[in-house]
């Protein structure tokens, strides 16, 4: 027998009836895979895929570039997670079983510790609290409870140093091209890493979240497209939504706190997918529909105690005042309103519509703004005290509900308010298209001329109500083109100033301004300001 060779085959080749090679000290296929080898008889753990035959060398760790503001270019490895990722889960799930939460957590990696010191000014509870207090209202998906009791116990994973400097990411404002952040390219390269080598953990899914969510609303682009379906995938393989694949890497939560954070994480996820697409282009989404019985998140007051409550289904009914439901489940019945009508236009705009179709999405049109306009209505008077006070945190949460929901009717009134039947033979519109076409005209200019005025009115800085205050000033513009209604101009003053004061801190509204330049939209404004001056 030859001594570099076993007797006996491995105990993982003799289970799955595979040929072993035999080599000492791992067979090249548990090599191949990372797996530990063992043989029948050996009284040690076993030898780990890691170390290679005798005389080989074992690969090098990845290497990180610093910053190009850093003074010099050392490469800086990072470590790989103890585990392997299960690769038969792609190649024959049958032979994988669902691992703990964090068998694939990145752990301790001393190397970035250091690159992040420069980053995390002046400590890290200081970065924890400004994002709780400026961020985490109008996008509260990370467990208040579970970052303060990892950050006071100094938790050794490098996923929370990844939550942190992402939460330093979303804090700051740039200077310069965002794309050209030195922190930016930081963390798109530690979300890379962490991907390539087979890290996976609800801290680094959160983590391609803020990325994401920093790429979206400050307009880099394609980046934003791209990393919000890196986000979606990672949480698919992380067992989001509630019901995900039926032969998970991961074992269900064990605790109710975990599974509501992995449940609003989804939700942030489908929200800046669905936002990243209000504009009606074709793109397909990146998170795939949700079921009717998908659960909301729970009121955000008890979420942020750590309360122990139920959630309710999407289907559960928005109007109904036994069903209270805190903001950020508002802004997701908004969101999912938003994703039907983003369908319902799709639909609306296909080469093959008949007049059949025509008539009957005409009445889903009707239900739609039936179902918006109770949205809209229990918004505007939900969050107030009883003295009718409310908390900038409470308004600015449920007004980027509210402008969710007036931009899934603009999209909706968009199709109706000039009923022209480009794909059908030309005929007299029924009762409930002409139906429809007045209510989306007087819809527009509602919307324009007194609920966006009043978003743009209030104190906040949510970047998710860019999108509505852009729209408006369109519709407003267009109104005043038509018949310069002085009402008109204030509402598009008040809009213009929002929506130039929100662009000093999301770079998205600056770029909605520039298209609003391009399409004369501020030459109205300041035309209008001589004339009044």
């Amino acid at each position: 027998m030859n001594p570099e060779k076993a007797s006996l085959a491995c105990n993982n080749c003799r289970r799955l009836k595979r040929r072993c090679t035999k080599d000492l000290p791992a067979c090249a296929v548990c090599l191949r895979l990372r797996k530990p080898c063992k043989y029948p008889g050996s009284s040690t753990a076993g030898n780990t895929a890691s170390s290679g035959p005798l005389g080989v060398r074992s690969p090098s760790p990845p290497s990180y570039d610093p910053p190009a503001s850093s003074s010099r270019n050392v490469a800086h490895p990072f470590l790989g997670v103890e585990r392997a990722f299960p690769q038969a889960f792609f190649l024959d799930a049958g032979f994988t079983s669902p691992l703990a939460a964090e068998s694939l957590a990145w752990g301790h990696q001393p190397e970035l510790e250091k690159l992040a010191k420069q980053h995390l000014y002046p400590d890290r509870q200081a970065i924890c609290d400004q994002y709780l207090s400026k961020v985490h209202p109008w996008m509260p998906f990370i467990s208040k409870k579970n970052l303060l009791k990892d950050l006071k116990d100094d938790k050794p994973d490098a996923g929370l140093t990844m939550i942190l400097l992402c939460m330093k990411l979303s804090l700051g404002i740039p200077r310069g091209q965002p794309s050209t952040s030195s922190l930016y390219t930081f963390v798109r390269h530690l979300c890379m890493t962490a991907e390539s080598l087979g890290a996976l953990s609800l801290r680094i899914v959160q983590a391609n979240v803020l990325l994401a969510a920093y790429e979206i609303f400050h307009a880099v682009y394609p980046a934003a497209f791209t990393n919000i379906s890196r986000a979606a995938r990672l949480g698919l393989l992380l067992g989001m939504p509630d019901k995900g694949s039926p032969t998970p890497i991961f074992k269900d939560p064990e605790t109710w706190t975990l599974r509501e954070e992995m449940r609003r994480t989804w939700w942030t996820i489908y929200i800046l997918d669905r936002c990243l697409h209000i504009e009606p282009n074709g793109m397909p989404f990146a998170v795939p529909d949700l079921p009717s019985d998908q659960l909301l998140p729970v009121d955000d007051d008890d979420w942020d105690k750590g309360s122990l409550v139920l959630g309710k289904p999407v289907s559960t009914s928005v109007f109904a005042s036994v069903t209270p439901l805190g903001c950020f489940a508002k802004t997701c019945q908004a969101v999912h309103l938003l994703d039907r009508v983003l369908q319902h236009a799709q639909a609306s705009h296909s080469v093959h519509l008949t007049a059949q179709n025509t008539a009957s999405l005409t009445i889903e049109a009707l239900q739609f703004d039936r179902i918006l306009n109770t949205l809209q209505l229990s918004l505007e008077t939900y969050g107030a005290g009883e003295d009718g006070e409310e908390t900038q945190e409470a308004l600015s949460a449920r007004n980027s509900a509210l402008a969710i929901c007036v931009s899934a009717r603009f999209i909706l009134y968009e199709n109706y308010g000039c009923t022209i039947f480009d794909n059908i033979k030309p005929r007299t519109p029924d009762a409930q298209e002409a139906q429809m076409q007045k209510i989306s005209l007087q819809g527009c200019r509602t919307q324009a001329l007194h609920t966006v005025p009043m978003i743009a009115s209030a104190e906040g800085n949510s970047p998710l109500i860019a999108r509505c205050l852009y729209d408006a000033a369109t519709i407003s513009a267009w109104f005043i083109r038509e018949d310069h209604e002085p009402e008109m101009y204030e509402a598009l003053r008040a809009i213009l100033a929002r929506l130039r004061s929100l662009g000093e801190r999301w770079m998205v509204a600056g770029e909605y301004m520039d298209l609003l330049d391009q399409n004369g939209v501020l030459k109205l404004n300041n035309l209008d300001l001589v004339v009044l001056g």
